[in-house]
């Protein structure tokens, strides 16, 4: 009895809390869950689409808590309206659920993860940002996207793209990505199909868009390493398709993921089958000395990127081709 009478100044206020954790998990408000999930979807898709769509709309079929700290979104439909120029678009969510980690709220610091399927795939993600609201942890998990039902995809680069999408990102920083980052990311695009419409191209080029018939891409594979702010590929290569490439890649991140810098070389050919079949690129093709070089040697074309990611400035080299050989990995003695 003298133990139950100590042990009561602990079980009282423990059940206490139980239960009030509890009744406030069952009546916490979904009109407030609803506004705030609302909000944040919206100030995403602001920093996501062109300025000149206009202000998104987003609609939330149901909505309920998850794990306490997070919500359950389900039929999730972010849409911009029509402009002069080009219809309306929208990006459709089966089913999200995302939270916020309690101990990273009361430290400062920010510790969000995601569960989300849209467009017959999953994407998981985990995100970590220190006191000071900066990046220091990303990862990411995407397998088995369709390309294919994305519209969203065909606003941006002017014709549609097809193909089924698996996407990992391992990264990770003491302070920022952009300083001491390291770490993985690797891309596998299978069946990929591009066009026809037209094909934007960017601000720096001559004419603002290229028609293009319907292209097979083939399988893209891409893998990157993360060291030191430095984002290098070890493999970015597309084959099996109308159109064949390999690209050696270096982006030097920014602060600004749309200001960090891009370095790169590589090559592309398109099937000759595919050149004579389409006016444009056989106009292109007799009228720009790179390309007419190309189609009477070996098909392919060297190109030279920089700019940034935001404003990618490409030009065509034809000493690109030549690219050095990947670099070997360095072997570390031991001490």
């Amino acid at each position: 009895m003298e133990i139950l009478r100590k042990l009561r100044w602990v079980l009282y206020p423990s059940v206490f809390i139980v239960f009030f954790l509890v009744g406030s998990y069952c009546s916490f408000p979904s009109t407030v869950l609803r506004s705030f999930a609302e909000t944040s979807l919206t100030r995403a898709a602001l920093g996501v689409a062109p300025s000149s769509r206009g202000f998104p709309k987003v609609s939330i079929k149901d909505i309920s808590l998850w794990r306490l700290s997070g919500a359950d979104l389900k039929d999730v439909a972010i849409s911009w309206p029509a402009t002069k120029k080009e219809p309306p678009i929208s990006f459709d969510i089966d089913n999200l659920k995302g939270r916020l980690g309690i101990m990273g709220l009361l430290s400062g610091s920010q510790n969000i993860t995601t569960d989300v399927k849209l467009y017959g795939g999953l994407v998981s993600t985990d995100i970590k940002t220190n006191k000071q609201k900066i990046l220091t942890n990303l990862n990411i998990k995407a397998s088995k996207l369709n390309l294919g039902k994305i519209d969203f995809i065909q606003a941006f680069i002017g014709a549609p793209l097809q193909g089924i999408l698996n996407l990992t990102v391992d990264l990770k920083a003491s302070s920022q990505l952009s300083k001491d980052g390291v770490g993985n990311l690797s891309l596998n695009l299978e069946q990929g199909v591009f066009g026809p419409g037209n094909l934007k191209l960017p601000p720096a080029t001559m004419v603002p868009s290229i028609s293009v018939p319907q292209i097979s891409l083939g399988v893209l594979k891409a893998n990157f390493t993360l060291d030191k702010g430095q984002l290098e590929s070890k493999s970015f290569s597309l084959s099996g398709g109308d159109l064949e490439a390999d690209l050696q890649l270096t982006i030097t991140l920014g602060r600004i993921p749309a200001l960090s810098r891009l370095s790169g070389r590589g090559w592309f050919s398109l099937k000759k089958e595919l050149v004579n079949s389409n006016e444009t690129f056989k106009m292109l093709f007799d009228l720009i000395p790179e390309l007419r070089a190309a189609k009477n040697g070996d098909g392919k074309v060297g190109f030279i990127l920089g700019g940034t990611l935001g404003r990618p400035m490409p030009r065509l080299d034809s000493s690109a081709v030549r690219m050095p050989p990947p670099k070997e990995p360095t072997e570390v003695s031991p001490n």
